[in-house]
């Protein structure tokens, strides 16, 4: 069981309290005003949520909190700038805050009981905890690997192939080597016999190195020059593809539509605030004009018309001011709510737009690394390419030299031995030729023997990925339905507990809409909440953030569960779902006026029980 310590100083109303919470179910009592809800706000504010009240004469609110063994130190203070936040919260995880804050910390104005409330759409607020953006990067990331290693395995596609020619060339040139060999042998023999002339030899041996080399030298030249040209060819290539990029790029404003996305989402703030506050004027309007009792002080009947006295100001007003007055609310509630539709597809387009520059940016950058690299191919090659060049030269040279020696050789034994002394020289060349074919065979054997193990290394990787991508495409498609059936099994079981006669079932439809099943004179119809009354509303609110804390299992991330304002239920269902989900987590705090706390003492579930007021030193 988790103990939860805590020091408060200047929160709401509280000077200065300290309480150990070591009970699964913790409830604050006290008459209204009694700084119930300030209590609950220090403890949020202490595990992870970003706002805190400060006392109206202070600067700064302070709460330390420790628990499971970790004690945190957090505060806030009004400056000439606003609120500044110091400290670290007990929860240290960003994702873990949204997932508290959400399902966990769930006071009258949290973002899904509002939007139920309010009619407006929850679906990003439920689905958000899902990040499936990460899934798809991951995903994304995974394709893209694979393609490379398809090209590659498609550029290796005749490697087999290639390798087996190769084979069979290398044991033909080993054959023709022995038999020249085998030749040479026999001409040298002829020859000794003839002249026994070693500085000839030297000599003839020194020219087929050098012509064998300058052979090589020329092949590598053609090689770099074809080299050249094909890149060359591909640098204009993507040169013309980078300008197209670049002109992508500048076809948009940027600025401007960023400076226009922070104006529509200033608007719908604005239009989102309004609506909060004509929702709660519309429905006090309507509870004085309904209830006799109820929100005004009484209704009086005369010979001019009837007339209503407001609870707040003792004004009286005719019923027909009042209707009037509830249709204009209602007409400047539909007005700002159109005006909300009007927004998201403009805001949805510049997002579009942005997502296509962000992506021109990437194709941009992506097309000069290209280019630059192959502009670093294209100088290597053309350094080798004049190297080359300037070592042939040195090689032609050389070969001159040489062979005026060996001309001057020659010349003294020319009339014995010069047919001889020729076919000694071929057939040294083409043995010397054939050995510098049967190393590079070699290595390319090597090479391609290396080229055969990685394409089937690719293609074992290639298998592993396509299951892998295959594994999270299904977790993308069936996160959202898992997610929905998680939230509709939640709620059931808390409808079920609640045992409200009228509403049989609360539902999310597969667009994430809230749909109610409700009993009117013996018949079941479907409804929206949009119909449901301002308590109906309030009781779906809770239970469906009640039913994102189970479906998230918040409990194994965040060992504290806060809840305010029950009061859309009566006490004893409050008892209910209090002791529902004193099971589920770890410590649960909430507030209760005394006439509810009694409900609940009556009850068989125990708990502990704190009052603000009485813990003031």
């Amino acid at each position: 069981m988790s103990e939860l310590t805590i020091s408060i100083e200047n929160v709401g109303g509280i000077d200065s309290v300290d309480c150990t919470l070591s009970d699964e179910l913790n409830v604050v009592t006290g008459p209204n005003s009694s700084n119930k809800t300030s209590f609950l706000e220090a403890v949020a504010f202490g595990l992870g949520r970003s706002t805190v009240p400060i006392k109206n004469d202070a600067d700064t609110a302070r709460v330390e909190l420790s628990l499971d063994g970790e004690t945190i130190v957090r505060t806030a203070t009004e400056t000439g700038h606003g609120i500044e936040i110091d400290g670290d919260c007990w929860i240290d995880d960003g994702d873990d805050i949204e997932l508290f804050e959400q399902f966990a910390c769930l006071f009258e104005f949290s973002t899904v009981r509002s939007a139920v409330r309010n009619n407006e759409n929850f679906e990003d607020v439920l689905k958000g905890p899902m990040d499936i953006d990460a899934l798809e990067a991951e995903r994304e990331g995974k394709i893209v690997e694979k393609n490379e290693l398809q090209t590659e395995i498609e550029a290796q596609a005749d490697v087999e192939t290639r390798l087996e020619d190769r084979k069979r060339e290398l044991e033909t040139k080993r054959e023709t080597a022995v038999e020249l060999e085998a030749t040479l042998d026999e001409l040298r023999d002829k020859q000794r016999t003839i002249t026994d002339d070693e500085e000839l030899e030297e000599l003839q041996e020194t020219r087929s190195q050098l012509v064998t080399r300058r052979r090589d030298y020329r092949s590598q030249i053609e090689n770099y020059e074809d080299a050249i040209d094909r890149l060359t060819d591909q640098i204009a290539e993507v040169e013309a593809e980078l300008e197209e990029a670049r002109e992508t790029v500048a076809g948009y404003d940027v600025e401007s539509l960023e400076a226009e996305k922070a104006s529509i989402r200033d608007d719908l703030d604005e239009i989102t605030n309004r609506l909060d506050i004509l929702q709660s004027v519309l429905t006090a309007n309507r509870e004085m004009q309904s209830s006799p009792y109820t929100g005004v002080l009484g209704q009086q009947h005369g010979l001019t018309g009837d007339t209503v006295t407001c609870w707040a100001c003792g004004t009286e007003s005719t019923a027909e001011e009042f209707d009037e007055t509830i249709t204009q609310l209602t007409e400047l509630i539909e007005a700002d709510k159109d005006r909300r539709a009007e927004y998201e597809p403009r805001l949805e387009e510049i997002n579009a737009q942005l997502d296509a520059i962000d992506e021109a940016h990437r194709r941009v950058d992506t097309l000069e690394s290209k280019k630059r690299s192959l502009e670093e191919q294209l100088e290597e090659r053309r350094d080798s390419l004049e190297t080359n060049r300037e070592q042939i030269a040195d090689l032609e040279d050389e070969i001159d030299r040489v062979e005026d020696q060996i001309a001057q050789k020659e010349a003294e034994q020319e009339s014995e031995t010069s047919d001889l002394t020729d076919e000694i020289e071929s057939t040294r060349i083409e043995l010397h030729s054939v050995q510098t074919d049967i190393e590079r065979l070699e290595s390319t054997i090597d090479d391609l023997e290396a080229a055969r193990q990685d394409r089937e290394r690719n293609r074992e990787r290639i298998e592993s990925l396509r299951d892998e991508i295959r594994t999270l495409t299904e977790r993308i498609e069936n996160l959202e339905q898992r997610l929905q059936t998680q939230f509709n099994e939640a709620m059931d079981e808390l409808i079920e507990l609640l045992e409200y006669e009228a509403i049989e079932r609360v539902w999310l439809d597969g667009n994430f809409d809230l749909i109610v099943a409700r009993e009117e004179n013996g018949v079941t119809r479907q409804d929206t909440i949009y119909n449901l009354s301002e308590s109906e509303r309030e009781m779906v609110g809770l239970v469906l953030a009640l039913a994102g804390y189970i479906a998230y299992d918040v409990a194994d991330t965040v060992p504290v569960l806060v809840i305010d304002t029950l009061g859309a239920f009566d006490a004893e269902r409050a008892t209910g779902l209090l002791e529902y989900f004193a099971d589920e987590s770890p410590l649960l705090v909430t507030a209760l006026l005394p006439d509810n706390e009694a409900v609940l003492a009556g009850s068989e579930l125990e708990y502990g029980s704190v009052n603000p007021k009485q813990l003031t030193p």
